[in-house]
């Protein structure tokens, strides 16, 4: 049975290693990915519900789903994004923005299905 030279097991540790930290990288540019997708949305969504004009507000008070449908997607997309990480202390900052700006964008969808149909323009 042939077996690997010192300088082979070093060259595949080496290997291995650099396939792991451009993983992690990956991921961790993925957290970043998805929260700069969160905080547009949530942008979007709380300009809408601060138009005076409430044309956009109206519409997504009458699709609920479009909103049910937007949220499930950002969890899903966001809980993908989050099983693979490391836990290293850039990940572990990064997942916790992203789950800041999660609570902060279900505070806007909160606020605009609760809003009283009657206070829109």
């Amino acid at each position: 049975m042939k077996t690997k030279s010192r300088s082979q097991r070093n060259m595949q540790f080496l290997n291995d290693s650099l396939e792991l930290n451009n993983l992690d990288q990956e991921v961790k540019f993925d957290l970043y990915l998805q929260s700069r997708k969160v905080k547009q949305i949530t942008a979007a969504l709380d300009k809408i519900y601060f138009s005076s004009q409430g044309k956009e507000f109206k519409w997504l008070k009458q699709n609920p789903n479009f909103i049910n449908e937007l949220v499930d997607q950002l969890l899903n997309d966001s809980l993908v994004v989050l099983d693979g990480i490391n836990l290293d202390g850039e990940s572990i900052e990064l997942s916790m923005k992203l789950m800041n700006d999660i609570k902060q964008a279900l505070g806007v969808v909160q606020q605009i299905t609760q809003h009283d149909h009657d206070q829109i323009n």
